[in-house]
C-alpha cells in the first residue's frame, strides 16, 4: 500500500485502513487484496474520478486530496467490487460504463459495505477531511524519487531506529520521521 503523509488533527487514515478492510473483505469473500495506491488526484482521462481499478495491472487508485475518510473509503469499496468481478470473470470492455450491470453492482454492494461499516466504527464520521502535506511515495515528481535512498535514510529499518534518525534534523530527519510513522500506524505530529 501506498501512503501519503497528512497534517495533524487528521483520524489515522492508516487505522481507518486497517478498520475496513477485514469488513471489506469479509464481505466481498476476497482472500487477498490488490495493490491499492493513494495518491492526491486520480487522473483518468476519460472520466473525472477519485478512484478507479486497473484490471491489466490488478491496482487500485485512490483519490485522498480533501476528502473525508469515509469517502475515500466508499470508493474503496466500489473499486474491490470491481476487483471481485475481475477475479469472476465478470469485466468487460464496457463494464465501467454508466448504467452497466457491473457497475450498477460495484455501487450497490459498496453502499452495503459501507453502511455495515458504518454501524461498527461510527467514530469516523467525527473525522475532518484530510489535509495533505506531502507526499514522498507520490512518484509524479522526480525530485522525489528516491529521496529517502538519497538522503541515506534505511528504509527497512525498526520504528525506534527511524525515531533515531529523525533527530539528526534536515531533511533526512523529516523523511524518516514519516517513514517511522507510517511503519507505526500513526499521523504525523508537529
Amino acid at each position: 500500500m501506498r501512503f501519503v503523509e497528512f497534517k495533524d488533527n487528521q483520524l489515522d487514515l492508516v487505522q481507518a485502513f486497517r478498520d475496513f478492510l477485514p469488513l471489506a473483505m469479509d464481505e466481498l469473500k476476497l482472500s487477498k487484496l490488490p495493490k491499492i495506491k493513494l495518491e492526491k488526484e486520480v487522473e483518468d482521462p476519460e472520466q473525472p474520478t477519485f478512484g478507479r481499478f486497473i484490471n491489466d495491472l490488478q491496482t487500485i487508485q485512490l483519490g485522498v486530496a480533501n476528502r473525508h475518510i469515509i469517502d475515500i473509503l466508499r470508493t474503496l469499496a466500489h473499486e474491490l467490487v470491481h476487483y471481485k468481478q475481475m477475479i469472476n470473470g465478470q469485466l468487460k470492455d464496457d463494464s465501467g460504463e454508466t448504467g452497466s450491470p457491473e457497475e450498477n453492482e460495484a455501487h450497490t454492494v459498496a453502499g452495503i459495505i459501507m453502511r455495515n461499516f458504518n454501524k461498527q466504527y461510527p467514530q469516523y464520521f467525527q473525522t475532518k477531511p484530510l489535509e495533505l502535506s506531502e507526499n514522498f511515495a507520490d512518484g509524479r515528481n522526480p525530485q522525489d524519487k528516491g529521496d529517502s535512498k538519497r538522503h541515506g535514510v534505511p528504509t527497512k529499518a525498526s520504528v525506534s531506529t527511524l525515531r533515531k534518525v529523525a533527530k539528526q534534523g534536515g531533511r533526512k530527519g523529516q523523511l524518516a520521521h514519516w517513514m517511522a510513522n507510517m511503519k507505526a500506524g500513526k499521523a504525523k505530529k508537529k
